[in-house]
Protein backbone atom coordinates (compact mmCIF):
# COMPACT_ATOMS: atom_id res chain seq x y z
CA UNK A 1 0.00 0.00 0.00
CA UNK A 2 1.27 3.34 -1.12
CA UNK A 3 1.81 5.73 1.49
CA UNK A 4 -0.17 9.02 2.28
CA UNK A 5 1.82 12.19 1.35
CA UNK A 6 3.23 14.33 4.33
CA UNK A 7 1.17 17.29 4.53
CA UNK A 8 4.03 20.35 3.77
CA UNK A 9 2.82 22.19 7.14
CA UNK A 10 0.10 21.18 9.61
CA UNK A 11 -2.17 23.49 9.61
CA UNK A 12 -4.95 24.16 12.73
CA UNK A 13 -7.88 25.81 13.24
CA UNK A 14 -9.49 26.55 16.17
CA UNK A 15 -13.10 28.06 17.73
CA UNK A 16 -15.90 27.05 18.99
CA UNK A 17 -15.51 24.11 16.85
CA UNK A 18 -16.14 21.54 19.61
CA UNK A 19 -19.94 21.56 20.40
CA UNK A 20 -22.87 20.43 18.32
CA UNK A 21 -23.87 24.65 17.44
CA UNK A 22 -25.03 25.12 14.17
CA UNK A 23 -23.22 28.82 13.80
CA UNK A 24 -20.05 27.54 14.83
CA UNK A 25 -20.21 24.51 12.32
CA UNK A 26 -20.90 26.43 9.43
CA UNK A 27 -18.13 28.54 10.31
CA UNK A 28 -15.73 25.78 10.84
CA UNK A 29 -16.84 23.96 7.78
CA UNK A 30 -16.77 26.96 5.12
CA UNK A 31 -13.20 28.32 6.73
CA UNK A 32 -11.98 24.82 6.56
CA UNK A 33 -13.52 24.02 2.88
CA UNK A 34 -11.68 27.21 2.17
CA UNK A 35 -8.18 25.47 3.50
CA UNK A 36 -9.05 22.36 1.59
CA UNK A 37 -9.66 24.15 -1.85
CA UNK A 38 -6.52 26.07 -2.20
CA UNK A 39 -4.22 24.93 -0.04
CA UNK A 40 -5.03 21.90 -1.22
CA UNK A 41 -4.94 20.12 2.88
CA UNK A 42 -6.85 18.97 5.08
CA UNK A 43 -6.84 21.06 8.45
CA UNK A 44 -7.06 20.28 11.63
CA UNK A 45 -9.48 21.16 14.14
CA UNK A 46 -7.75 21.65 17.21
CA UNK A 47 -10.36 19.90 19.89
CA UNK A 48 -12.46 16.54 19.65
CA UNK A 49 -15.83 17.49 19.26
CA UNK A 50 -18.52 16.77 21.62
CA UNK A 51 -20.60 14.60 18.88
CA UNK A 52 -18.71 13.10 15.38
CA UNK A 53 -18.42 16.33 13.07
CA UNK A 54 -19.77 14.09 10.04
CA UNK A 55 -22.91 13.47 11.66
CA UNK A 56 -23.61 17.50 11.01
CA UNK A 57 -22.19 17.43 7.67
CA UNK A 58 -18.68 18.49 8.47
CA UNK A 59 -16.52 16.49 6.39
CA UNK A 60 -13.67 18.94 5.41
CA UNK A 61 -11.01 18.69 9.01
CA UNK A 62 -9.05 15.87 11.14
CA UNK A 63 -9.82 16.04 14.41
CA UNK A 64 -7.16 17.26 17.11
CA UNK A 65 -6.36 16.81 20.60
CA UNK A 66 -6.77 19.91 22.37
CA UNK A 67 -3.58 21.47 24.09
CA UNK A 68 -1.25 18.14 22.70
CA UNK A 69 -2.38 19.25 19.36
CA UNK A 70 -1.39 22.64 20.40
CA UNK A 71 2.68 21.44 20.29
CA UNK A 72 2.04 20.13 16.49
CA UNK A 73 1.37 23.19 15.06
CA UNK A 74 3.27 24.92 12.22
CA UNK A 75 0.20 27.38 11.36
CA UNK A 76 -3.29 28.49 13.01
CA UNK A 77 -5.95 30.33 12.27
CA UNK A 78 -8.47 31.49 15.05
CA UNK A 79 -11.84 31.99 13.44
CA UNK A 80 -15.18 33.11 14.07
CA UNK A 81 -17.39 32.27 17.16
CA UNK A 82 -18.52 34.15 20.38
CA UNK A 83 -15.46 33.11 22.04
CA UNK A 84 -13.96 36.77 23.36
CA UNK A 85 -16.49 36.65 25.99
CA UNK A 86 -16.35 35.99 29.78
CA UNK A 87 -18.56 36.52 32.64
CA UNK A 88 -17.03 36.93 36.37
CA UNK A 89 -18.16 33.08 36.84
CA UNK A 90 -15.48 31.04 37.26
CA UNK A 91 -16.80 28.77 34.18
CA UNK A 92 -16.66 31.62 31.76
CA UNK A 93 -13.17 32.36 32.75
CA UNK A 94 -12.06 28.27 32.53
CA UNK A 95 -13.56 28.85 29.19
CA UNK A 96 -11.11 30.92 27.93
CA UNK A 97 -8.72 28.80 29.20
CA UNK A 98 -9.31 26.30 25.76
CA UNK A 99 -8.09 29.68 23.65
CA UNK A 100 -5.61 31.07 26.08
CA UNK A 101 -3.84 28.00 26.20
CA UNK A 102 -3.42 26.90 22.85
CA UNK A 103 -2.16 30.85 22.53
CA UNK A 104 0.40 30.99 24.65
CA UNK A 105 2.17 27.25 23.49
CA UNK A 106 2.10 29.49 20.17
CA UNK A 107 3.83 32.50 21.04
CA UNK A 108 6.25 30.24 22.78
CA UNK A 109 7.21 28.12 19.96
CA UNK A 110 6.91 31.08 17.32
CA UNK A 111 3.50 29.82 15.53
CA UNK A 112 2.30 32.26 13.32
CA UNK A 113 -1.92 32.24 13.80
CA UNK A 114 -4.49 34.68 12.75
CA UNK A 115 -7.77 35.26 14.30
CA UNK A 116 -10.28 36.14 12.19
CA UNK A 117 -13.87 37.32 11.75
CA UNK A 118 -14.29 37.28 15.41
CA UNK A 119 -16.80 38.78 17.87
CA UNK A 120 -16.07 40.20 20.84
CA UNK A 121 -18.44 40.53 24.11
CA UNK A 122 -20.80 41.87 24.78
CA UNK A 123 -19.72 41.85 28.51
CA UNK A 124 -15.54 41.38 29.69
CA UNK A 125 -15.12 41.23 33.02
CA UNK A 126 -13.23 39.76 36.23
CA UNK A 127 -9.85 37.65 34.26
CA UNK A 128 -11.50 38.00 30.96
CA UNK A 129 -9.71 41.00 29.43
CA UNK A 130 -6.40 39.56 30.81
CA UNK A 131 -6.67 36.22 28.96
CA UNK A 132 -8.29 37.93 25.83
CA UNK A 133 -5.25 39.83 25.49
CA UNK A 134 -2.88 36.80 25.97
CA UNK A 135 -5.20 35.16 22.99
CA UNK A 136 -4.24 37.62 20.65
CA UNK A 137 -0.92 39.03 22.14
CA UNK A 138 1.13 36.90 19.71
CA UNK A 139 -1.75 36.91 16.64
CA UNK A 140 -0.61 38.04 13.11
CA UNK A 141 -3.79 39.58 12.08
CA UNK A 142 -6.75 40.28 14.17
CA UNK A 143 -9.98 40.82 12.09
CA UNK A 144 -13.23 41.84 14.56
CA UNK A 145 -16.13 40.87 12.69
CA UNK A 146 -18.19 44.33 13.76
CA UNK A 147 -16.79 47.83 14.70
CA UNK A 148 -18.50 47.05 18.33
CA UNK A 149 -16.13 43.94 18.81
CA UNK A 150 -13.30 46.12 17.88
CA UNK A 151 -13.87 49.15 20.03
CA UNK A 152 -14.53 46.57 22.73
CA UNK A 153 -11.36 44.72 22.45
CA UNK A 154 -10.03 48.36 22.25
CA UNK A 155 -11.13 49.33 25.39
CA UNK A 156 -9.32 46.44 27.08
CA UNK A 157 -5.90 47.45 26.06
CA UNK A 158 -5.74 45.76 22.44
CA UNK A 159 -4.00 48.50 19.55
CA UNK A 160 -6.28 49.39 17.63
CA UNK A 161 -3.53 49.74 14.65
CA UNK A 162 -3.50 45.47 15.28
CA UNK A 163 -6.91 45.33 14.23
CA UNK A 164 -8.78 45.01 10.77
CA UNK A 165 -12.64 45.13 11.33
CA UNK A 166 -14.04 42.54 8.76
CA UNK A 167 -17.60 40.83 8.92
CA UNK A 168 -19.13 37.32 10.20
CA UNK A 169 -17.70 34.25 8.12
CA UNK A 170 -20.69 33.16 7.10
CA UNK A 171 -21.82 36.66 5.60
CA UNK A 172 -19.95 35.16 2.27
CA UNK A 173 -21.91 32.38 1.69
CA UNK A 174 -24.40 31.97 -1.75
CA UNK A 175 -26.48 29.36 -2.67
CA UNK A 176 -24.22 27.82 -4.96
CA UNK A 177 -21.72 26.84 -2.25
CA UNK A 178 -24.12 24.59 -0.84
CA UNK A 179 -23.62 20.85 -1.70
CA UNK A 180 -24.76 18.82 -4.57
CA UNK A 181 -27.17 16.98 -3.33
CA UNK A 182 -28.80 18.82 -0.33
CA UNK A 183 -31.30 20.46 -2.32
CA UNK A 184 -32.99 17.03 -3.19
CA UNK A 185 -32.52 15.70 0.23
CA UNK A 186 -34.61 18.37 1.67
CA UNK A 187 -37.67 18.32 -0.67
CA UNK A 188 -38.79 15.59 2.33
CA UNK A 189 -39.08 18.38 4.57
CA UNK A 190 -40.18 21.79 2.42
CA UNK A 191 -41.28 21.65 -0.74
CA UNK A 192 -39.27 23.79 -3.23
CA UNK A 193 -42.24 25.72 -4.25
CA UNK A 194 -45.83 26.17 -2.26
CA UNK A 195 -49.19 28.22 -2.90
CA UNK A 196 -48.52 29.53 0.54
CA UNK A 197 -46.65 32.14 2.30
CA UNK A 198 -44.43 30.09 4.35
CA UNK A 199 -42.94 31.72 8.42
CA UNK A 200 -40.43 29.32 10.03
CA UNK A 201 -40.52 30.18 13.55
CA UNK A 202 -37.15 29.03 14.90
CA UNK A 203 -37.69 29.85 18.88
CA UNK A 204 -35.95 28.08 22.46
CA UNK A 205 -39.60 27.33 23.29
CA UNK A 206 -37.94 25.83 26.43
CA UNK A 207 -35.42 28.28 26.78
CA UNK A 208 -35.20 31.68 28.61
CA UNK A 209 -37.19 34.53 28.21
CA UNK A 210 -40.78 31.93 28.60
CA UNK A 211 -42.79 34.76 29.19
CA UNK A 212 -41.96 36.44 26.08
CA UNK A 213 -41.77 33.41 24.03
CA UNK A 214 -45.49 33.08 25.13
CA UNK A 215 -46.30 36.74 24.11
CA UNK A 216 -44.59 36.09 20.72
CA UNK A 217 -47.36 33.31 20.05
CA UNK A 218 -50.14 35.17 21.17
CA UNK A 219 -48.92 37.98 18.40
CA UNK A 220 -48.08 35.80 16.09
CA UNK A 221 -51.01 33.56 16.49
CA UNK A 222 -53.35 36.76 16.70
CA UNK A 223 -52.41 38.03 12.95
CA UNK A 224 -52.42 34.27 11.30
CA UNK A 225 -55.92 33.33 13.17
CA UNK A 226 -58.21 30.94 10.74
CA UNK A 227 -55.74 32.27 7.18
CA UNK A 228 -55.36 29.18 5.18
CA UNK A 229 -52.81 31.18 2.97
CA UNK A 230 -50.02 30.73 5.39
CA UNK A 231 -48.04 27.92 6.55
CA UNK A 232 -45.95 27.64 9.87
CA UNK A 233 -43.12 25.45 10.22
CA UNK A 234 -41.11 25.42 13.69
CA UNK A 235 -37.30 24.92 13.13
CA UNK A 236 -35.00 23.22 15.60
CA UNK A 237 -30.91 23.32 14.72
CA UNK A 238 -30.02 21.82 17.92
CA UNK A 239 -32.45 19.21 18.02
CA UNK A 240 -36.24 19.27 19.34
CA UNK A 241 -36.75 20.58 23.03
CA UNK A 242 -39.96 18.42 23.14
CA UNK A 243 -42.08 21.34 22.88
CA UNK A 244 -44.78 19.34 20.49
CA UNK A 245 -47.89 20.33 23.28
CA UNK A 246 -47.06 24.51 22.72
CA UNK A 247 -46.94 24.02 18.95
CA UNK A 248 -50.10 21.76 18.42
CA UNK A 249 -52.07 23.86 20.98
CA UNK A 250 -50.69 27.44 18.94
CA UNK A 251 -52.39 25.90 15.92
CA UNK A 252 -55.46 24.41 16.98
CA UNK A 253 -56.47 27.45 19.02
CA UNK A 254 -55.55 30.13 16.26
CA UNK A 255 -56.48 26.92 13.24
CA UNK A 256 -53.63 27.67 11.35
CA UNK A 257 -52.06 25.49 8.55
CA UNK A 258 -48.66 23.70 8.66
CA UNK A 259 -47.49 22.82 12.12
CA UNK A 260 -44.64 21.01 10.77
CA UNK A 261 -41.66 20.11 13.33
CA UNK A 262 -38.22 20.14 11.45
CA UNK A 263 -35.67 19.16 14.17
CA UNK A 264 -32.81 19.30 11.23
CA UNK A 265 -28.65 19.24 12.64
CA UNK A 266 -26.94 18.84 9.48
CA UNK A 267 -25.62 21.96 8.83
CA UNK A 268 -25.98 22.15 5.03
CA UNK A 269 -29.70 20.13 5.21
CA UNK A 270 -30.88 23.53 7.68
CA UNK A 271 -29.42 26.55 5.00
CA UNK A 272 -30.92 25.06 2.08
CA UNK A 273 -34.11 24.99 4.63
CA UNK A 274 -33.53 28.73 5.53
CA UNK A 275 -34.04 29.55 1.90
CA UNK A 276 -37.40 28.06 1.18
CA UNK A 277 -39.44 30.47 3.40
CA UNK A 278 -40.97 33.37 2.80
CA UNK A 279 -39.90 35.03 6.86
CA UNK A 280 -37.95 33.59 9.48
CA UNK A 281 -38.17 34.65 12.85
CA UNK A 282 -35.36 33.83 14.67
CA UNK A 283 -33.53 34.09 18.30
CA UNK A 284 -30.38 32.96 17.03
CA UNK A 285 -27.60 34.82 15.61
CA UNK A 286 -26.16 32.41 12.40
CA UNK A 287 -29.76 31.61 11.58
CA UNK A 288 -30.78 35.25 10.69
CA UNK A 289 -27.46 35.32 9.35
CA UNK A 290 -27.50 32.44 6.83
CA UNK A 291 -31.33 33.66 6.07
CA UNK A 292 -29.72 37.33 5.18
CA UNK A 293 -27.31 35.06 2.94
CA UNK A 294 -29.94 33.20 1.24
CA UNK A 295 -32.09 35.93 0.57
CA UNK A 296 -35.03 35.23 2.75
CA UNK A 297 -36.02 38.08 5.04
CA UNK A 298 -35.18 37.38 8.81
CA UNK A 299 -36.69 38.96 11.85
CA UNK A 300 -34.73 38.58 14.97
CA UNK A 301 -35.70 37.88 18.79
CA UNK A 302 -32.43 39.67 20.78
CA UNK A 303 -30.75 38.27 23.96
CA UNK A 304 -27.73 39.53 23.48
CA UNK A 305 -26.60 42.59 22.02
CA UNK A 306 -24.44 40.59 19.67
CA UNK A 307 -27.65 39.80 17.58
CA UNK A 308 -28.38 43.59 17.55
CA UNK A 309 -25.39 44.85 15.79
CA UNK A 310 -25.94 42.04 13.10
CA UNK A 311 -29.41 43.79 12.47
CA UNK A 312 -28.33 47.14 12.53
CA UNK A 313 -25.23 46.21 9.96
CA UNK A 314 -27.57 45.48 7.82
CA UNK A 315 -29.90 47.90 7.83
CA UNK A 316 -32.65 45.84 9.13
CA UNK A 317 -33.26 47.48 13.12
CA UNK A 318 -36.40 47.57 12.16
CA UNK A 319 -36.93 43.77 12.33
CA UNK A 320 -35.40 43.38 15.59
CA UNK A 321 -36.61 43.57 18.90
CA UNK A 322 -34.97 42.93 22.27
CA UNK A 323 -36.72 39.67 24.09
CA UNK A 324 -36.61 42.13 27.26
CA UNK A 325 -38.36 44.82 25.61
CA UNK A 326 -41.89 45.46 23.88
CA UNK A 327 -42.78 42.76 21.54
CA UNK A 328 -45.48 44.61 19.56
CA UNK A 329 -43.04 44.77 16.60
CA UNK A 330 -43.79 40.98 15.60
CA UNK A 331 -47.04 41.60 14.73
CA UNK A 332 -45.86 44.41 12.64
CA UNK A 333 -43.95 42.09 10.90
CA UNK A 334 -46.39 39.32 10.07
CA UNK A 335 -48.88 42.03 9.00
CA UNK A 336 -46.63 43.14 6.39
CA UNK A 337 -45.96 39.58 4.84
CA UNK A 338 -49.68 39.61 4.99
CA UNK A 339 -50.10 42.20 3.07
CA UNK A 340 -47.29 41.61 0.42
CA UNK A 341 -45.40 44.41 1.57
CA UNK A 342 -41.96 44.79 0.10
CA UNK A 343 -40.60 46.39 3.13
CA UNK A 344 -40.28 43.12 4.94
CA UNK A 345 -37.30 42.72 2.63
CA UNK A 346 -35.80 46.13 3.13
CA UNK A 347 -32.12 46.38 3.76
CA UNK A 348 -29.10 48.68 3.55
CA UNK A 349 -28.24 48.05 -0.20
CA UNK A 350 -24.27 48.98 0.21
CA UNK A 351 -24.42 46.17 2.98
CA UNK A 352 -25.37 43.71 0.71
CA UNK A 353 -22.11 44.43 -1.47
CA UNK A 354 -19.90 45.36 1.10
CA UNK A 355 -20.35 42.53 3.87
CA UNK A 356 -19.80 39.86 1.78
CA UNK A 357 -16.73 41.52 0.09
CA UNK A 358 -15.64 41.87 3.76
CA UNK A 359 -16.32 38.43 4.88
CA UNK A 360 -14.18 37.31 2.25
CA UNK A 361 -11.35 39.55 3.57
CA UNK A 362 -10.88 36.86 6.51
CA UNK A 363 -10.09 34.37 3.75
CA UNK A 364 -7.74 36.65 2.67
CA UNK A 365 -6.16 37.17 5.89
CA UNK A 366 -5.69 33.46 6.91
CA UNK A 367 -3.95 32.77 2.94
CA UNK A 368 -1.62 34.77 4.13
CA UNK A 369 -0.54 33.59 7.29
CA UNK A 370 -0.57 30.06 5.98
CA UNK A 371 1.61 31.10 3.11
CA UNK A 372 3.75 32.63 5.61
CA UNK A 373 4.75 29.35 6.70
CA UNK A 374 6.83 27.38 3.80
Amino acid sequence: MNAQPTPSKRIHLHGCYHTGNFGDLLLLDLLARHVNRTHHQRPTDLFPPVEDHHHFGVETVDIGKGPRTAFSTDVAVLGGGGYLVASESKSAIRRLLRYSVPAHIWQLRGVPYAVVGVGAGPSLAGAAPRRIRRILKGATAICPRDQESADLLASIGVDRDRMEVTADIVMSLTPDQIPAGIDDATDEQVQRESDRKRIAMHLPLRGSHPDAYQRILELVGDELRGRDDVEVYWLFDHGFDGNDDTIRQFHNEHHIPGGKIIAERHIWKFVELLRRFNMVITSKLHVGIVSWAMGTPTCGLSAHGKTRRFYRQIGRLDFQQNLDEDLDKVRTWVRMLLDDDPQLASEDVDARVELPRLARRNFEVADEVIRSVG
